[in-house]
Formats: C-alpha cells, sequence, structure tokens
C-alpha cells in the first residue's frame, strides 16, 4: 500500500454566504456587497458548484514541509 500524503490544493468556488452590511437601505447593501471583494463572511452557507482547480502543489508532510513539486493545472 501506497504511503498517503498530504497535498495542499488551491481552487476556486461558488458559494451562498451571510454577510453583515452596515447600510443606510437594501439598494446600498446590495452596492457595498456587489462591488466588495473582501473574503469576510459571517457564515458560508454552501457551496453551489464543485471547486475548480487552479494550481496544485504536493508537500512533503513532515516536520520542515518542504516543497516537492509544482504544477500549474492543464499543463500537461
Amino acid at each position: 500500500m501506497e504511503k498517503e500524503q498530504e497535498f495542499e490544493v488551491l481552487c476556486h468556488f461558488c458559494a451562498i454566504g451571510k454577510k453583515t452590511i452596515k447600510a443606510s437601505s437594501l439598494v446600498e447593501a446590495k452596492q457595498i456587497v456587489e462591488s466588495d471583494y473582501s473574503t469576510h463572511f459571517d457564515e458560508i452557507i454552501r457551496l453551489t458548484e464543485p471547486c475548480k482547480f487552479d494550481e496544485v502543489m504536493l508537500t512533503k508532510s513532515d516536520e520542515h514541509q518542504h516543497n516537492l513539486e509544482y504544477k500549474s493545472w492543464g499543463a500537461e
């Protein structure tokens, strides 16, 4: 049996999230949230699509976390 390795996977995803916005009206709150690229959400409720991989970094799971391999997804 092969030894399991640890993978750091970078991906992007679509989700339904909850965020508290301070605004004077619902219209203003909508404008703020649609123009804000902040990643700070009060809660991520659920993913709406599967994650899409951007890059994969293979790391050796030991006390020093050595980077062994770096691949740009789709480069092969």
